[in-house]
Formats: C-alpha cells, structure tokens, sequence
C-alpha cells in the first residue's frame, strides 16, 4: 500500500505479450493470522471487482523500415533517380511500422522525426545538411519504446554549391557532359547519369578516361581553361556554373552542336606557346597543357585568349574546311610592344593563297587568311588584335 487509498501491485510472473485484462478488488483478511507464524488467513470480507484495464505487452521491437527514397521534388539536380539534391533540407518517403516514430539519420546522426501513418507511410525532410555525400538510414520506435534496427542506406548526395564527383564518386567510363541537358555520363550513381542543374561548381574527377562536351541549342559561348596535361576549368557565358576537370586522358572534346557558336581555349599568365591546327577537326593547344578538340564545322568562331605575357601563337590551316578564328593576344604587361605577341599563319596544304589587312579598332588587329582557290576552295579567317608581329608562312 502507498498513500491512503493507493496501491502498487507487480505480477507474481511476467505476462506474455499481447493484450491483458486487469482488475482489482480488496480482500478483507483476519489480522491476527500471521503468514510468519505458520497461521492460515481468515477471510471476512471482500469489495467488488474493478473495471479492467486493458494493458498491452509488447517486448518485440518493429521490423527494419525500408529503404528510404528521396523524394522527387527533392532529387532534383536533373535526374530523378541519381539521389543528387541541392535541397539542404531534402525529403524522403518509405513505410515503417504503423503509428510508430520514425527517425532520420545521416552517417548515423539523428536529423528528422516524424510518425508513420496507419498504414505505415511515412516521409521526414532532413534538418540542414552541408553539401557531402551522406548514408541515409530510418529507425522506428513503436509505443511500447522498442526501436528497431536501421533501415538499408541510401547513398545522398548534397550539392547545394559544390557537387564533387571525386573518389568513390569518379567516372566509371567516358565522360560526356551534356550542357543542354545538364548531365554527366557515367558515374556510379543510379543508372550512371549525374544531374547537375543549378550546381554552382562541379569536380569531375575522370579517372583516366576521356571527356567531351556538347553544347545546347542556344548560341553558346564557352570557355576552357587548361591547367594540366589531365585537367583544366571549362565556363559558358550566360551560366554560373564552373566544371572541373581532372584526371583526364586524351583531348578535351567539344561539340557546341546547333546555333552560332563561339569555343576558347584560354592562356595563361606566362609566356605561352599556343597552337592550332585548322581541319575537320581543330585542335587548340597551350604549351603542354590539355589540348582543345572542336568540332570545325558547328563552331562558328575558334577563339584563341593569349594570356599576358609574351606569346608566341602558331595558327595551320589545312585545304579540308572552312573556318573562322579570332585570336587575342592581349597586352603582354611586362613587355614593349615590338617584343610582344606573335602570330604565325601558316599554310598547311599545297598551293595556298595567304593575305593580311591589317588594321582594325584596337591596336594590334587585322584579319589573315589562308584559302585554297586553286584545289579545294577552303579559306580560314583569322580575325586577331593585341599581335605585335605577324608571319605568313607557306
């Protein structure tokens, strides 16, 4: 007995699980019978029986919930099925017990709640997350306090500014991204397509396979920037994204396919060697740096951007296409201009016809050609400016 009026009574053997029914009443004993002594009890009076109390007895903990899945609205880099998110806050829906509280964790950390449905749906938006790669893991608790064990993990990627496809997440094979449809090919990730739309900057580590770029049907403007032999940062005008690229074997291939379309290979800040050989296919190249492949026929201007020192830009031109390029040797700040940056115009196929005007709105411009009247008819144009001195060269 507690308090006057008040009782605490434990079952004399525990009770199995499932639902019980429990009463009381009050026995009125002889109190001179002593259960020490060896005395029998004498009942001389009883209460009546209590209304019952349904009790439930539940000591087996809720099965695994299932994998979580991020839902669509959350999965939303481009491909619904890559569990790529720029969401710092993503969703995911899956089935847990019924009415049980479920828990979201990330690489093991609590960082959502919410209770499952009666039939057991269920879906819980993560608390702020920072851009990493996380396993995504559920719990269930039901009401008697048994929690079960973790669900299968979902691997999530959080790329709210930086997307990093780097170590595990390497290519698996050629890389192509696809700048209209915002994806990178093939990384291990749910079908092997990457969605990277309204991702500020993206890590591509290639892992010695080889990497091109198509372009959208827009008139594009884009930009590469080599900085190794295996990397180099390619932009467009119009976006804010950034690509890196690293471990890359062979040239960088780009294709900027319909539209009017501009390509750059950019130079750097040092005295550069920059050379180009005009084809079917024009290759671009800054000293032994990644050399740029474009596709000659859908890229209306091939850029050069001779960076500021004293360049030295080695232009051929072969009798098979025509083509047009522009070639900005910029100001070479440490140098006077007589020996500043140089432009070679070479002709790469029998029986040329090369001519230079030069003069233009800034100093150091003009326009050369090589053309073919004579066999192919192919002519190439070279628009330059910032060029100090210039050579035609048979």
């Amino acid at each position: 007995m507690g308090l006057p009026g008040t009782f605490e009574v434990a079952p004399v053997s525990a009770l199995l699980d499932g639902d019980h029914l429990v009463t009381a009443r009050v026995l009125i004993v002889d109190p001179s019978d002593s259960p020490a002594g060896g005395g029998v009890s004498h009942l001389v009076g009883a209460g009546g029986e209590s209304e019952a109390l349904t009790i439930r007895v539940d000591t087996v903990a809720p099965g695994a919930p299932t994998v979580p899945d991020l839902l669509a609205s959350s999965d939303n880099a481009g491909i619904s099925i890559d569990d790529v998110t720029t969401l710092q806050a993503p969703a995911f829906k899956g089935t847990a017990e019924p009415r049980s509280l479920v828990r979201l964790l990330a690489n093991g950390d609590v960082v959502g709640t919410t209770t499952a449905g009666t039939t057991g749906a269920r879906e819980i938006t993560s608390e702020p997350l920072g851009d990493d790669v996380y396993q995504i893991t559920v719990t269930s608790e039901d009401a008697a306090g048994n929690v079960s064990g973790q669900s299968p993990a979902l691997t999530t990627v959080v790329a709210h500014e930086v997307l990093n496809l780097t170590e595990a997440f390497a290519a698996t094979g050629d890389v192509l991204a696809d700048l209209d449809a915002q994806t990178l090919t093939t990384f291990p990730v749910p079908g092997g397509v990457v969605g990277i739309h309204g991702i500020p900057t993206v890590n591509i580590d290639a892992a010695g396979n080889a990497v091109s770029v198509t372009g959208t049907p827009e008139d594009d403007k884009i930009a590469f920037t080599p900085t190794g032999a295996e990397s180099g940062r390619l932009t467009r005008a119009g976006s804010s994204q950034l690509l890196r690229i690293q471990g890359a074997t062979g040239d960088l291939t780009v294709d900027p396919l319909t539209g009017t379309d501009a390509v750059a290979i950019v130079g750097t800040a040092a005295a550069d060697q920059i050379d180009g050989l005009v084809d079917t296919t024009t290759s671009l190249t800054v000293g032994a740096l990644k050399t740029l492949l474009l596709a000659t026929a859908s890229t209306e201007d091939m850029q050069v951007a001779a960076g500021l020192g004293r360049d030295v830009v080695t232009i051929v031109a072969l009798d098979t296409t025509n083509a047009h390029l522009s070639v900005d040797g910029a100001d070479p700040t440490a140098a006077p201009k007589k020996v500043g940056d140089s432009l070679d115009v070479v002709a790469g196929s029998p029986r040329p016809r090369l001519s230079n005007a030069p003069g233009g709105p800034s100093p150091g411009s003009g326009v050369a050609t090589v053309s073919y009247p004579q066999t192919t008819g192919a002519e190439t144009r070279i628009d330059y400016s910032g060029i100090e001195r210039l050579r035609l060269v048979r």
